[in-house]
């Protein structure tokens, strides 16, 4: 018997055993009937690898290099073949497909295929932009936006559609299309949809029949060692089909992968989720060495591993500013809200019998908090749920909390909860459970942490997966438990801090949702890492809507009205700029006269002092970009105090310089300097709410056209300007930017320099040449 079939007789059927033996007259030969067997599909997985040892061993180099496949020929394979049949990827694609296409209400509702099919497929608002470690900054963890501004993206420039539409045409939707092996991180806000996304785009790359891997952090046991092959191949089918695969094919679907990065989709959902820290890769690490999950996951976000596949992990925006200067994404996107015409789309087809305009209308009236929480999927998900179970409740929603609350209140008197005491203490052991975890900083649950309580009393609020863990040497299935989503636990867990800790477990909680503020040495004001943002906006609802201990109520407000006076009156870096952003829209949480009366006493007896900005100008591009309501709602609630106070907007056109206009007014400050930037084509009505502006600001301001500027627009304003009550006006300088100016309007406005001008202006300032935009 030859050497080839001593040792290959194991990959053989034992019925052919005998026939190959006896037939077989050299290694030749051997290998002649091994390849014939393999192409018959009659020898077990890992055959050709066993082969190839053997005419190693042989020193049979010309047949081994013969029978080996070139990189061509596997780039063929797969571009011809796509993911093999019967592999392990192949089992994976069709897991995936599976669990990707269906949609999840947030307690767990399950649509069925069908009802997946027939709701419209929108995605929210994508922009990209760039990340870069700020190398001035004393703080290594500390980093910033970089100078260009953020880009609209489309959903196919995220998988690389071939589609030849282009939406939108910039560098950053160029660059997604045509560059595969990229590290994109995909921010947004809770509920923002970014686990939906993912799915998608997980799902459209298996449909192409490309490689794609969704890894959802959370859920990979972080106690065990893993291995990059482990991670990508043994994983997913743990998890989808609690089947542990083979070494042997372990080995040869991975070899697949090494060969056609080109080709392959991981994503990472949930950085945020995860229990482990992103540090520093290991220095000496190999593609086959086991290592705990964090340091795998970080030599594969640095590009150590798997370097020419696209990665994409999807986190809160806390997450960046934690990440270490090895980790350099190429970009991040930013997930928005819902369009409108879409949120129109998903509204037909939940209440196709409705009238759309009248129900909008209706909503925009009644609630105005819910009309805008609607734009973002998870709370447009809670919408649809509370309106077909409750249809009235909807109209007194207007904090976050209150929707969670009224939906978490609908699905704890379901059928299966038909006693008030079983309702109460199914109150008290979720909050509880869900407390204690996230103060562990996990989301994940065993048997013994429900307190009691059983799958079925939980099913409402969480699902349950089995995982392998290792017990000395054995390895045995232990079921655990995960809340159907992130800001269900943390709803539970404000509102369980408020009704049931003790006033100094209280204090020390509510210090926590508040992440660290301090000052760097040029200055500046920069921002911790803010874990329990989600949480926090919670518990400002809760005060507001609910009655709690006063000594409670008292320490909250003094807390975070001083956090209010430390990020508002200092210069902030990119990320305190953002957090100011949150912070706002937190405070739209207080819509009762009595909190809010609260709160802005409370921030005058601490002599606040506002000195924040809001910008809207993105590059040298002039956008619409509306002013959200949270910042008007909060200048006009709670700020009394202004100094430096910067306000830039972008109009588009007409009805945006009207309503501007109108909000600006209505401000019950001072306003030191305004940037008006617009591009739009003026009307002679646009001078009269600009004019109407001036009354609030004691310095400059600065208006930038840019569109050609008609002469009847400048006399008009010139007239406006010189028929003002001028005891009203405090503004020190006006000044002017004006592209494309025509004669006539500079022999206009050259009057105007010459002092021709109100007693109370100092000075205006015409510049027509466009290169000065870099100073405004």
């Amino acid at each position: 018997m030859s050497t080839v079939v001593k040792s290959m007789t194991n990959f053989l059927p034992r019925s052919l055993v005998e026939k190959i033996a006896n037939s077989s007259r050299g290694n030749f030969a051997a290998v002649k009937k091994f390849l014939h067997f393999a192409a018959t599909k009659k020898l077990e997985d890992g055959w050709s690898q066993k082969l190839v040892e053997i005419l190693d061993q042989l020193k049979l180099k010309d047949l081994k290099e013969m029978l080996c496949p070139s990189q061509t020929d596997l780039d063929n394979f797969i571009k011809q073949r796509g993911i093999p049949e019967y592999s392990l990827l192949g089992d994976i694609s069709t897991a995936q497909r599976s669990y990707c296409r269906i949609h999840y209400s947030p307690f767990g509702k399950k649509d069925t295929t069908e009802e997946s099919k027939r709701i419209p497929i929108i995605h929210p608002a994508l922009y990209i932009g760039q990340i870069r470690l700020n190398n001035t900054n004393t703080n290594p963890n500390h980093r910033r936006q970089s100078d260009g501004e953020m880009k609209p993206i489309s959903f196919n420039d995220m998988i690389e559609s071939k589609d030849q539409t282009l939406e939108f045409s910039n560098e950053g939707s160029s660059m997604l299309r045509n560059k595969h092996a990229i590290s994109l991180f995909l921010v947004g806000t809770p509920g923002s949809g970014k686990s939906t996304m993912t799915k998608r785009m997980v799902n459209a790359y298996n449909e192409d029949n490309k490689i794609a891997f969704f890894i959802p952090l959370q859920m990979v046991d972080q106690n065990q060692p893993w291995n990059l092959k482990n991670l990508l191949l043994k994983f997913p089918l743990l998890w989808h089909e609690n089947r542990n695969p083979s070494v042997n094919k372990i080995e040869r679907d991975f070899e697949l992968i090494l060969a056609n990065q080109d080709k392959c989709l991981i994503v990472f959902d949930g950085l945020d989720e995860a229990e482990f820290q992103i540090t520093d890769p290991p220095v000496e690490a190999g593609i086959n060495d086991e290592m705990a999950l964090g340091d795998l996951v970080s030599l594969m976000l640095s590009r150590q591993f798997l370097p020419g596949a696209r990665i994409i992990t999807a986190c809160r925006p806390h997450t960046l500013t934690q990440l270490v200067s090895s980790i350099q994404p190429d970009a991040f996107v930013y997930m928005g809200d819902l369009p409108e015409l879409g949120l129109e789309m998903l509204i037909k087809h939940y209440f196709p019998s409705d009238d759309l305009d009248n129900m909008l209308k209706t909503l925009e009236v009644k609630s105005p908090q819910m009309y805008q929480l609607i734009h973002t999927p998870l709370f447009f998900q809670l919408f649809i749920m509370l309106h077909r179970l409750s249809d009235e409740r909807i109209w007194s929603i207007d904090t976050t909390a209150k929707l969670f609350s009224e939906t978490i209140k609908i699905q704890k008197h379901s059928a299966h909860f038909n006693k008030q005491d079983k309702i109460e203490d199914l109150n008290l052991k979720l909050g509880k459970i869900a407390y204690k975890k996230t103060m562990d900083r996990s989301t994940i649950f065993e048997e013994s942490d429900l307190d009691g309580l059983s799958t079925d009393d939980v099913q409402d609020f969480m699902f349950s997966f089995m995982r392998k863990s290792s017990d000395q040497n054995n390895s045995i299935l232990v079921k655990l438990f995960k809340f159907h989503h992130l800001s269900v636990q943390e709803y539970l867990t404000a509102e369980f801090a408020l009704n049931k800790l003790s006033l100094d477990d209280f204090k020390e909680f509510v210090k926590k949702l508040f992440p660290q503020v301090k000052e760097n040495e040029n200055g500046w004001l920069e921002v911790g890492k803010d874990s329990f943002m989600n949480i926090r906006t919670f518990a400002i609802g809760l005060i507001n809507d609910y009655e709690y201990s006063e000594e409670k109520i008292k320490f909250f407000i003094s807390i975070l009205c001083d956090h209010l006076t430390k990020i508002f009156t200092k210069n902030a870096m990119t990320d305190a700029s953002c957090h100011q952003d949150i912070i706002m829209r937190n405070m739209m949480e207080l819509r009762t006269e009595r909190m809010v009366t609260r709160v802005h006493e409370q921030l005058k007896s601490l002599n606040f002092i506002f000195g924040g900005q809001y910008c809207e100008q993105k590059g040298t591009e002039y956008v619409t970009m509306k002013i959200p309501e949270s910042f008007y709602y909060f200048i006009s609630h709670f700020v009394t105090n202004v100094s430096n106070m910067i306000v830039q907007v972008n109009v588009k056109s007409s009805n945006n310089i009207k309503t501007f206009s109108q909000e600006i007014h209505s401000f019950n400050g001072k306003i030191q300097e305004l940037k008006i930037i617009v591009a739009c084509h003026v009307r002679l009505l646009d001078a009269k709410h600009i004019v109407d502006i001036f009354p609030k600001v004691t310095d400059t301001v600065h208006l930038l056209f840019s569109v050609d500027v008609p002469r009847k627009f400048l006399e008009s304003l010139n007239e406006k300007i010189q028929h003002f009550d001028t005891t009203m006006l405090q503004v020190k300088e006006l000044q002017l930017i004006i592209f494309g100016i025509g004669k006539s309007a500079a022999i206009l406005f050259g009057t105007l320099r010459r002092g021709e001008i109100p007693a109370r202006l100092e000075g205006i300032m015409m510049i027509s040449n466009p290169f000065h935009i870099s100073k405004f």
